[in-house]
């Protein structure tokens, strides 16, 4: 013979069933939509990735034709007759009319390397001459040993110069030797 199921029996197992049904069939449902949005954030985060590396490309690529239009700026202000003739006060006047046409350009100089010494500079009275500072000189010895146009890292300001520049030095080869570099 069958027993009665109590009440309060009937609906404590109802209870645990329909908890039991709703967990199996929730919980698939939360697992498979877990793994849906972490798939779609590393894909969103991969391309967000792509796209700031394409920025980056297309930045580098702008900076790099920007330093060699500059090189090729300095080296052919290096051929100039002033320059050749060692007119410094002629070319200093040039540079400081030039730098009017040319916003990207903070400064010229022309350091000479045996004084150690400014013989140009656009930020200085035209008549004066003051030590070139030792880090300038470094990179212009550099540049008069392998007689090659170079570009410098970024260069903090100094008592002269106020901005963050990137230096470019162009060396002068005259009567055979390079002594100054622009």
């Amino acid at each position: 013979m069958h027993q009665p199921i109590q009440p309060s029996v009937f609906w404590s197992r109802a209870r645990e069933s329909t908890i039991t049904l709703i967990i199996a069939a929730v919980l698939p449902v939360m697992l498979a939509l877990a793994v849906v949005v972490y798939v779609m954030t590393k894909d969103i985060r991969a391309a967000k990735e792509a796209h700031l590396l394409d920025a980056a490309r297309t930045l580098m690529a702008a900076v790099d034709g920007e330093l060699g239009a500059a090189t090729r700026f300095a080296t052919a202000l290096a051929l100039t007759q002033p320059v050749m003739r060692g007119e410094w006060a002629t070319f200093g006047l040039g540079a400081r009319r030039m730098l009017g046409s040319q916003p990207q350009l903070t400064s010229i100089s022309i350091i000479d390397l045996v004084a150690e010494r400014y013989v140009v500079h656009t930020r200085l009275p035209a008549d004066e001459s003051r030590p070139a500072e030792a880090s300038f000189v470094e990179h212009g010895k550099l540049v008069a040993e392998t007689r090659q146009s170079r570009v410098f890292g970024l260069q903090g300001s100094s008592p002269i110069d106020a901005d963050v520049t990137i230096p470019i030095y162009a060396p002068i080869l005259r009567d055979g030797a390079v002594n100054e570099v622009l």
